[in-house]
């Protein structure tokens, strides 16, 4: 019998702080990625946007997951 694998999605990363960090964004463990996104979308949105009007230059990584 196989069992069910679940691929971590990037908004697990990106929406754990928003669950005891800033409530009022009503992120919860129990949300579909794409309801994470959206819900979340606003404040990336401005970060983001500072980043690419800022005079600063950024390095942004991105690891790969290990399916292991």
């Amino acid at each position: 019998m196989k069992s069910a694998i679940r691929l971590k999605s990037i908004s697990d990363n990106l929406g754990s702080p928003f669950i005891n960090g800033i409530p009022e964004y009503e992120i919860h463990h129990m949300l579909f990625p794409y309801e994470i996104a959206e819900r979340s979308w606003s404040f990336f949105k401005a970060i983001f946007e500072n980043m690419i009007c800022g005079d600063v230059d950024y390095i942004i990584e991105v690891k790969p997951y290990c399916l292991n």
